[in-house]
């Protein structure tokens, strides 16, 4: 399978920022995020899957409260070329809003992203 070049107008540039791990008071380990200072930028196609989001709306807040509490709103799918290093659970910020990858999986000329919607 050959992977096409989207057209100029669907790609965009995500700043990267990596999750690092700090301490806390306690000595248990957390996930921090420089979010001043971006750790790269990937140029990908990233859309909303038509399958799971069809009217491509994540809704006004990003997320809804259900029994469990709140949860997070929005996926959205990125195909992503080059050798950009990703890890699961890095962050992404397209425009104003920041997306944390989710999922990566990989095809022999790009990588494919899920992402979920953190603000």
């Amino acid at each position: 399978m050959k992977f096409r070049e989207p057209p100029k107008l669907w790609q965009q540039t995500a700043l990267i920022y990596r999750r690092r791990t700090e301490q806390d008071s306690l000595g248990n380990e957390k996930a921090v995020y420089d979010m001043t200072h971006s750790d790269g930028a990937a140029v990908g196609s990233f859309q909303f899957p038509r399958g799971w989001n069809p009217t491509g709306q994540v809704g006004s807040s990003g997320f809804r409260t259900e029994l469990s509490g709140e949860e997070g709103g929005g996926v959205l799918e990125g195909f992503v070329r080059g050798d950009v290093e990703l890890a699961p659970f890095d962050r992404l910020k397209l425009g104003d809003e920041v997306w944390e990858v989710r999922a990566i999986h990989p095809w022999p000329q790009h990588r494919r992203l899920l992402l979920g919607r953190i603000q």
